[in-house]
C-alpha cells in the first residue's frame, strides 16, 4: 500500500520534520519510494485541492502554495495510509503547541482512494515536467 505526504511551503521553519518522517517510515517497516522537491504550479494545486476554490480565502491559499517549494514523499508499506495519517496528526499536535501553521504545512492522504488519486496526480505532473 502506498500513501503520500506533502510538506508544503513553510516546512523550513520546522527543523527535524523531514528527518522525523524518514525515521518514522523506516522504523515502521515502510519505505520512501519517491522524494521530490518542487515549486508546484497553480494548475497542479487547483487539481490537487479542488475544494479550495470554494473557500473564502482560496486566492491567498493558492498564492501560499505556489510561493515556494513543497516536498512530495511517497511511502510504501503495510497499512501505510493509516499509519502515516496518525503520525501526521501527532506531528501537528506536537508542533501545534508552538505554532498553529503546522496544519498548513503537512498533508497526508486520508484514504487508499485519495492516496491513489494524489499519487497519480503527482506522477502525472512530474512526468510532464509541470511540477
Amino acid at each position: 500500500m502506498k500513501t503520500l505526504i506533502v510538506v508544503k511551503p513553510g516546512w523550513k521553519r520546522y527543523p527535524g520534520l523531514l528527518f522525523g518522517i524518514g525515521v518514522f517510515a523506516h522504523g515502521n517497516g515502510m519505505a520512501i519510494i519517491l522524494h521530490h522537491t518542487a515549486t508546484a504550479s497553480k494548475a497542479f494545486w487547483e487539481q490537487f485541492f479542488p475544494d479550495n476554490a470554494k473557500m473564502a480565502d482560496s486566492e491567498r491559499t493558492t498564492e501560499y502554495l505556489i510561493s515556494a517549494s513543497s516536498i512530495f514523499i511517497i511511502i510504501e508499506g503495510d497499512n501505510a495510509v493509516e499509519l502515516v495519517k496518525q503520525r501526521v496528526v501527532k506531528t501537528r499536535k506536537i508542533y501545534g503547541k508552538k505554532d498553529a501553521d503546522i496544519k498548513n504545512v503537512l498533508h497526508s492522504s486520508d484514504s487508499e482512494e485519495s492516496a491513489q488519486k494524489e499519487i497519480g496526480l503527482v506522477i502525472e505532473f512530474m512526468s510532464q515536467d509541470r511540477l
